[in-house]
């Protein structure tokens, strides 16, 4: 049975030199890897990863993105920094420690300024017909996708197959229609408001403000414009009462999520796409929420292939053999063990049918041999 290969290096440093530390483990990682034969010569590239959110720090340091970029550089390509958002998304971004100077590229966004700025690109699915994809990303000749693997609202993980599909289109586009609502669209049910069980705290209009603005309450009813919605279901998770709630059909979501990605892929050479995914504080929530939890599991590690199907099941499978940790959500909804269904308790949500699906559509392969690479 053909496999995919990911390469893996463990987070620990076990000894008191450099060699050992983890920002010269990704060095050799990429190399065994042979990075550059991935990267088009004086071709742009996009280092797409998430800048967070406001209260959202757990990101992909700026550090190891340096790594990604100077490697970019050194064969001979010309990276650019991005993510998708508005122009507050900067703003975060400096915040949270990506500048051009410290990552040394520049730092875009992808979307342009409203993140309405996109191209339509056929899916060929059943479900998104086509997708807004973000013209930075449209109109980069390579990407190297560097995904904080965590938790998610309605995915139940996210890793690269998330970084791609949400990650690299746009919230609208010119006209005005969602486009990475979309996907939660497909496995959502009208949103219902209960009056008795609302205690109008205004959470989630709080929520709702850092992206749509689509909430409001006013005299003591809870409005919302749809035509401003994005369908996230922030607002959902953020009721601390239960006033509000929605039907997600996980299937469906799962399966918006791969047609999108196989649209945004479509505009690529796959040989100049690239998958890391940092097994690193891996929260339960979105780096798109306003807040960061603590993590559930102790760190694992960072992982490199061509196959972003493989990864994220490598990525799965490691965070499968991992101890809950003390004082996290898994603890909170009493789950104490390693095993299988370990994020799938916490979360809520089966992290696994995303890959699943992605296989099934064409974007990889879940089989893949783990080389693990190590001083």
């Amino acid at each position: 049975m053909k496999k995919s290969k990911v390469f893996y290096t463990n987070a620990r440093s076990l000894h008191y030199r450099y060699a050992y530390s983890l920002t010269s483990k990704i060095k050799r990682l990429m190399e065994v890897f042979e990075f550059h034969e991935h990267i088009p010569a004086n071709k742009k590239v996009a280092v797409k990863t998430h800048f967070g959110s406001v209260g959202a720090f757990r990101i992909v340091r700026p550090t190891f993105l340096r790594i990604m970029t100077d490697a970019v550089k050194e064969a001979k390509g010309i990276p650019f920094v991005t993510d998708t958002g508005g122009l507050d998304k900067l703003g975060i971004a400096a915040q949270n420690g990506i500048t051009e100077l410290s990552v040394g590229a520049p730092v875009l966004l992808a979307g342009g300024i409203k993140d309405f700025d996109c191209v339509m690109v056929k899916t060929g699915g059943e479900l998104v017909k086509e997708i807004g994809v973000a013209g930075a990303i449209y109109d980069a000749d390579g990407m190297i996708v560097v995904s904080h693997s965590k938790g998610h609202i309605q995915a139940g993980y996210g890793g690269a197959i998330k970084n791609v599909s949400m990650g690299c289109v746009t919230s609208k586009n010119r006209n005005g229609e969602n486009q990475r609502g979309q996907m939660h669209a497909r496995g959502e049910t009208p949103f219902h408001w209960d009056e008795n069980l609302c205690t109008l705290c205004g959470q989630c209009v709080e929520i709702c403000s850092y992206l749509s603005h689509a909430l409001k309450i006013e005299d003591k009813k809870l409005i919302m414009n749809k035509n401003k919605c994005w369908r996230c279901g922030r607002c959902v998770r953020a009721c601390p009462t239960g006033a509000l709630s929605v039907d997600m059909d996980e299937e469906a979501f799962a399966k918006g999520m791969t047609e999108a990605m196989k649209a945004v892929l479509s505009t690529f050479d796959p040989r100049y796409v690239v998958y890391i995914n940092f097994v690193m504080e891996f929260q339960p929530e979105c780096d798109c929420m306003p807040m960061a939890d603590t993590p559930i599991i102790q760190d694992q590690g960072v992982l490199i292939s061509a196959d972003p199907v493989a990864i994220d099941a490598a990525t799965l499978d490691l965070v499968a053999k991992a101890v809950p940790l003390h004082q996290s959500r898994a603890e909170e909804h009493k789950v104490r063990s390693a095993g299988p269904d370990m994020l799938q308790k916490t979360m809520g949500r089966d992290p696994w049918r995303q890959v699943v699906l992605g296989e099934k559509i064409g974007l990889g392969i879940r089989q893949y041999d783990l080389i693990q690479i190590e001083p």
